[in-house]
């Protein structure tokens, strides 16, 4: 069965999938896009209204020690399985006594750090782009990153937001701090991309939050 060509100017809020533009359901994922568009908008009322909160200092440096620990923890996992993998290959190659020695073993260093660098910049930037808009340690403390209109963030956004870090490292980490010093309680990434990070508006806090965004759904 051929797959519906994405066309029009009606966007899905749950899959981003461009639809005809009086489609009443989607075509992609079936979902009520009438029922989606004003939860959207309701949601958006919420954020409009309410005095929006801006996320100090110590709520931020909570939730990144929660994503220090689960991205530690899937990587570790990553490369232990990776490991598990290459023993066994030696094993049943024969080979495993030249698999263990320093040169296989430096023959795999490249990848783990390519792992290390890109396992957060994927963890980051796929769930800040999100419908949560926000990380597992961002959602714990309740807080969520949005652009300057308070707009869930594509992911080239989140990717520019994530690799902007760098700058604040190479500035002995003033960057970070920054975020208790400034108005709206930016770091220096923040500044960079455009971005906010803000309390999730009451609206959002339920079992089954709707995100701000134009492009967002009920997940």
């Amino acid at each position: 069965m051929a797959k519906p060509k994405e066309v029009g100017t009606v966007f899905c809020p749950k899959c981003a999938k461009g639809n005809d533009d009086e489609a009443k359901f989607c075509q992609w994922c079936g979902a009520n896009l009438q029922d989606l568009v004003i939860e959207i908008k309701l949601q958006e009322a919420a954020i409009t209204v309410e005095q929006v909160e801006y996320a100090g200092f110590w709520k931020r440096a909570g939730a990144f020690m929660i994503d220090v620990i689960v991205i530690s923890v899937g990587s570790v996992a990553i490369i232990g399985f990776i490991a598990f993998l290459f023993a066994m290959y030696g094993i049943f190659t024969g080979t495993a006594r030249q698999s263990q020695s320093s040169g296989g073993l430096m023959a795999w260093l490249p990848f783990v750090q390519l792992l290390l660098l890109l396992l957060p910049w994927f963890y980051y930037t796929t769930l800040e782009s999100s419908a949560k808009q926000a990380t597992l340690g961002k959602m714990a403390f309740g807080i969520m990153v949005t652009d300057l209109s308070r707009k869930r963030i594509s992911f080239g956004r989140a990717s520019g937001r994530h690799f902007g870090k760098l700058v604040s490292i190479l500035i002995a980490y003033i960057g970070f701090f920054m975020a208790g010093l400034t108005e709206k309680k930016q770091a220096l990434h923040d500044i960079i991309a455009g971005c906010l990070v803000i309390r999730k508006p009451r609206a959002a806090l339920g079992p089954d939050p709707v995100s701000g965004a134009p492009d967002s759904h009920k997940t």
